[in-house]
């Protein structure tokens, strides 16, 4: 009577089950989980500039309360609540242990500006410290931000060296340089222009 009794306790356990399984609509776990590569399914290609007001991103982010206020799941992440690889994130120190001189290096490839004349095509606007958008001698682009004169090496290092760590932890950064800026090595581009934003009038020029 008594194991009469544990198999229909036993039979009784796996039809729950498996009207589990039917209800929720086939297995929690597949073949392929979990999923280390998260699949690109829409198409960015149009995406669009898009400037922000400045003063309006300031005061909701500071006195209002914005975004969504609800308890859901993460979208972006995997079975097992990791977060797979895709175009803005890859999984570094989450799958490997990285060597101290892989984290030095970061996302690091080239050899910075090359030597000879810099040509500067566009100034910058965004942002609090000065900067201007330049080509090098070689061809390649480059967004150039300066320290202040009273702290040489301050907001440059500080940047340099959180783009390692970032990189590190698993998104992609630009590979960021110091270098030494002599103005007999400079031109100005005959197309370059800049926008100047007139506060009383809240209009923005271009300046050639």
């Amino acid at each position: 009577m008594r194991h009469r009794l544990l198999a229909a306790i036993a039979l009784c356990v796996v039809s729950s089950g498996a009207a589990a399984l039917v209800a929720g609509g086939g297995p929690k776990f597949f073949p392929d989980d979990p999923l280390t590569q998260d699949p690109e399914t829409q198409d960015a290609s149009g995406v669009r500039k898009w400037v922000i007001n400045e003063a309006y991103d300031f005061i909701e982010n500071s006195f209002l309360d914005p975004g969504e206020h609800r308890d859901i799941r993460a979208l972006n992440v995997n079975t097992l609540d990791e977060v797979p690889d895709s175009s803005w994130f890859t999984n570094r120190l989450g799958t490997r242990v990285m060597t101290a001189e892989e984290v030095e290096t970061g996302p690091i490839v080239g050899t910075g500006p090359a030597p000879g004349t810099w040509t500067i095509i566009e100034g910058k606007n965004e942002g609090i410290t000065p900067g201007l958008t330049m080509v090098d001698s070689r061809g390649d682009l480059y967004y150039v931000k300066f320290d202040p004169p009273s702290n040489p090496e301050m907001a440059t290092g500080a940047e340099v060296i959180s783009t390692q760590f970032f990189h590190a932890l698993g998104y992609h950064v630009p590979e960021n340089y110091i270098a030494v800026l002599h103005p007999a090595d400079l031109r100005i581009d005959e197309a370059a222009t800049i926008k100047k934003k007139f506060e009383e009038v809240g209009a923005q020029v271009e300046i050639k």
